[in-house]
């Protein structure tokens, strides 16, 4: 009894909080001891001095999942435990099926056979879903997530005044409740809402304003902000780091690698998947016969290609085998057909010693043929080849010392942090950089005559041709089919839509497609005018990695000037383009 009553002041002493501490106080006077353990089931302590209390066994597993839309199957028999720490990034190419997967993990939507089982209730933030009203404003979607932290922590007053008042049943009532606000910290979910305010960039964000006059980017970045706040268990996160700038990356990979529980990611980040996850699934089974690796970005790519390099070995050694063995029955064979086309004078000369012979060809073609016939029942599939975006340019080169633009202080209120002052000459390669709300996408939209400067001036040829890719999601509601809306919007010429990687979805209606696979689309559209200037708005969002590198690469060399907005460090890092900065206005 001393150890337990020892235990229980030692517990107190450790206790954040003042309702906590007379929790403990009041089991200490009372000697109704209990065991740490059947209070909080998992303590974690932090140098700072600040503990948390986490529900030991938070679980999220698959058994034997399966999905098909249709005829199509995304995944099958997708098995996972994932324990508490986990952070799993979740990988493959556009259409795989990676939000599917996360809407399932949610319990949105059901597995066509198998199992998902959740020790609680994930969290999720979905790419092409808005979890905020448009009609409300940001105030009322901050009352909003906070409502049900504040219920919890009136649910625990409420028991501590019956604990007070002697009620006999409250004891198992008060320690449930302190554990939920001890895992959601309600005490401190005002100070945490401002403190992801400020880390996704949204620290000037009126509280008055409407959110449907938001960006998709403000809009995004709020929504994963609000549902971070309360701390959940299960953390899903559909392309987490689309739409933030480089503080704002750093933030959030720092609050996922060190979050108190699960969180499963889908990304096309490899920044990201390089510095935040415990492990890595990857939905491609073309090139693969498991779905999870252990490790970051890094480690799995090692393991791919070493598992690749492998597959691609066994399949040239079993051509090697098959082309020997055909030989083989086609040598054998024609021995066998010379030998009976002999005259009996000759089959006489042989002898015994040429039946022997005889026989055992016909035994060996027997083998062989039967070594084939094994091989053709449980052959080696041919490695696939990935997937490309293999458009040429329609276009005749520009002269490269041609002047197509000329921007001088240019601004428009309230949206631009400077003016900026450009020349554009046909063969530039531009990346434009600086922070969210920093004036990226008004100077693209400047150029592209979407927007009238509210100063300065912009000259351009009057034969100047742009093409603009914006953030919307052109087509998310379009029901004609891939292969109608690209026939529609190209000239005779255009390649096959096969060219863009959509391979057999290219009759699915649009409104089906991944974010990724209309995102596609928009870019085969794009590429296939006759334009002078082509202006990309964060263009690797929502694309697979490989197509990541294809599309960076054939732009490197479109011949026309290409100006890209964007966040991502691996597109900044692409040698041969030049840096604009709007904050400097400046190279």
């Amino acid at each position: 009894m001393d150890a337990s009553l020892a235990a229980l002041r030692t517990l107190r002493a450790l206790m954040p909080s003042l309702k906590a501490r007379v929790y403990a106080e009041s089991m200490i006077r009372s000697r109704c001891f209990l065991t740490v353990s059947s209070m909080f089931t998992s303590l974690r302590y932090y140098s700072n001095g600040t503990v948390y209390y986490m529900a030991k066994g938070v679980t999220l597993a698959c058994e034997s999942v399966s999905y098909r839309v249709g005829e199509r199957t995304l995944f099958q028999e997708l098995s996972m435990t994932l324990g508490w720490g986990t952070k799993l990034g979740v990988i493959g190419e556009n259409g795989a099926g990676k939000s599917t997967l996360l809407s399932l993990l949610a319990g949105e939507i059901s597995p066509t056979s198998g199992l998902v089982d959740s020790s609680s209730k994930p969290a999720f933030v979905p790419q092409e879903k808005d979890l905020l009203r448009g009609d409300s404003l940001v105030s009322d979607e901050i009352a909003a997530c906070l409502a049900p932290l504040y219920e919890i922590e009136e649910e625990l007053n409420q028991a501590s005044r019956e604990l007070v008042a002697g009620d006999s049943g409250s004891l198992e009532k008060y320690s449930n409740a302190l554990q939920r606000a001890e895992v959601q910290d309600v005490w401190s979910a005002p100070q945490r809402i401002e403190r992801y305010l400020y880390g996704l960039g949204l620290e000037s964000l009126s509280r008055r304003q409407r959110v449907d006059e938001l960006s998709a980017g403000e809009r995004r970045r709020l929504a994963m902000a609000l549902t971070m706040v309360s701390r959940p268990e299960i953390l899903l996160l559909d392309e987490p780091s689309n739409y933030l700038d480089e503080q704002s990356r750093i933030f959030l990979q720092d609050e996922i690698k060190n979050w108190e529980g699960i969180v499963i990611f889908v990304s096309h980040d490899r920044e990201f998947l390089e510095k935040v996850p415990t492990g890595i699934c990857d939905l491609d089974k073309s090139f693969s016969s498991q779905y999870l690796y252990r490790g970051a970005y890094r480690d799995y790519l090692k393991q791919k290609d070493d598992e690749i390099n492998r597959w691609k070995e066994r399949y040239a050694n079993e051509q090697e085998e098959i082309r020997r063995l055909k030989h083989t029955v086609a040598v054998k064979a024609h021995q066998i057909n010379h030998h009976r086309a002999m005259s009996d004078n000759n089959k006489k000369a042989y002898g015994a010693r040429g039946d022997r012979v005889q026989s055992q060809i016909s035994r060996r073609v027997r083998a062989a043929r039967e070594r084939l016939n094994q091989i053709n029942r449980s052959s080696i599939p041919e490695p696939p080849q990935s997937l490309v975006m293999s458009i040429a340019p329609t276009k005749t080169p520009v002269p490269s010392s041609a002047l197509l633009a000329q921007l001088r202080s240019v601004k428009v209120n309230k949206r631009s942090k400077r003016a900026i002052t450009l020349d554009i000459a046909s063969d530039d390669k531009i990346i434009v950089t600086g922070p969210n709300g920093s004036g990226k996408t008004t100077l693209l939209e400047i150029i592209s005559g979407k927007l009238k400067p509210t100063q300065g001036s912009i000259l351009k040829g009057n034969e100047v041709s742009i093409g603009y890719l914006g953030h919307e999601d052109l087509y998310c509601q379009d029901k004609r089919t891939a292969r109608e809306i690209y026939d529609s919007s190209t000239p005779d010429a255009a390649p096959r839509l096969t060219s863009l990687g959509l391979l057999e979805n290219v009759d699915m209606a649009a409104c089906e497609l991944s974010v990724g696979q209309r995102k596609r689309l928009e870019l085969g559209i794009l590429l296939q005018g006759d334009h002078d200037i082509l202006l990309l708005d964060e263009p690797t969002n929502h694309l697979s990695l490989r197509l990541c590198e294809e599309l960076i690469e054939l732009l490197s060399t479109w011949p026309a000037s290409v100006i890209i907005a964007s966040h991502d460090p691996w597109v900044r890092s692409q040698h041969g383009w030049r840096i604009f900065s709007v904050v400097e206005s400046a190279f």
